[in-house]
């Protein structure tokens, strides 16, 4: 079951959630979180460029970062000359000890809410 209202990562209570698994293709990296209350969340970062695994499923907080040696090394890769201003987008997923779990550069976002994993 979808929710029927947009989602917004920055309103979402990431506290006590747990990455369940995700999946890489070409254009798109999606990830399956189990949120506090249970439900699930899925979400697809589009025009996926790279991400850092660190292991840790535990999550406390995601949080749109600027700055990133993983950002740096993208745009080392698409560019030749590095641009002033880009279309990527940094996803930090953090643990309760503020220690990265999961980082994902990307250009877009989506969410999708889902009551039972199937």
């Amino acid at each position: 079951m979808e929710s029927g209202s947009i989602l917004n990562i920055n309103t979402i209570g990431f506290a006590d959630s747990e990455i369940l698994s995700y999946n890489v293709k070409p254009c798109c990296m999606t990830l399956f979180i189990k949120l506090w209350n249970a439900d699930i969340l899925e979400i697809k970062f589009l025009d996926y460029a790279a991400s850092l695994d660190m292991g840790y499923f535990r999550i406390a907080e995601v949080q749109e970062v600027f700055e990133s040696p993983l950002l740096e090394r993208v745009l080392d890769e698409y560019y030749e000359i590095k641009p002033k201003e880009h279309n990527f987008k940094v996803f930090k997923f953090s643990n309760s000890d503020d220690t990265t779990a999961l980082e994902v550069v990307c250009e877009g976002v989506s969410l999708r809410k889902i009551r039972k994993m199937i």
